[in-house]
């Protein structure tokens, strides 16, 4: 199961309610019965985000979204159209996002048991460490992963990488002599390979964690017979 992070907003929209609370008001909640209120109804709060699972189908929809993403009709020539857009496979990530849930849940717990003698500052000091933690080790690579991405079309593979300094490549289908792919156990697990392509270059080009690497293959594969049989057709008519 992967865990969802629904019950963290409501945690978050509970500090900045009490951070917008006239200083008598906060003094009045600080009470022992209050604060014992509190950490209970935030204890609840942190067990719904973490034990709550959701499906590995709707989390690859609202992640991946592959068809629905492609690149500006801009970059594309005349009659040339996008056949898949991808991104590198999420379980690039996974360990960062498993991270960030243990330092949301170690940041929660914090804000629980936290003792009284170092409110309210420490609360600050400990939500602040969080948010920079989690830019740290989710926001950043997330950038970095949601950036990358494979578009085949009819005329070429085109490569995009970057969060500030964009660098691409582009290979011609008319340029690739083979098509061949390669899948580790763990690749086999998360349903993903590494798709190399021959060139008329020395060294081939290997695009890592593809999704449905298999089934990419065979579209690159009918692609360039395709191409090759209307080769072959064109000069016996010639």
């Amino acid at each position: 199961m992967i865990l969802s992070f629904i019950g963290v907003e409501n945690i978050y929209s509970g500090i900045i309610l009490h951070s917008q609370l006239h200083p008598k008001q906060i003094k009045a909640l600080n009470t022992p019965a209050n604060l014992y209120f509190w950490r209970a109804v935030l204890s609840r709060w942190l067990l719904a985000a973490l034990l709550k699972p959701v499906s590995c189908q709707a989390l690859r929809e609202k992640l991946c979204q592959n068809r629905a993403m492609t690149i500006s009709k801009k970059l594309l020539s005349t009659d040339e159209r996008v056949l898949r857009h991808m991104h590198e496979h999420i379980k690039i990530i996974l360990l960062n996002i498993i991270a960030t849930v243990l330092i949301l849940a170690a940041v929660a717990v914090g804000l629980v048991y936290m003792p009284d003698s170092v409110l309210p500052w420490g609360q600050w000091m400990l939500g602040i460490l969080g948010v920079v933690l989690v830019i740290i080790v989710f926001f950043i690579p997330w950038l970095k992963w949601i950036t990358t991405t494979f578009t085949i079309t009819n005329r070429r593979i085109i490569t995009r990488s970057g969060i500030f300094n964009k660098n691409g490549h582009d290979i011609p289908l008319s340029r690739i002599s083979n098509v061949a792919y390669n899948r580790s156990l763990i690749d086999r697990v998360f349903g993903c390979g590494t798709l190399i392509l021959e060139t008329s270059a020395d060294s081939p080009v290997t695009l890592r964690d593809i999704p449905r690497v298999e089934q990419v293959h065979v579209e690159l594969t009918d692609m360039l017979f395709a191409s090759e049989r209307n080769t072959s057709f064109q000069d016996l008519d010639e």
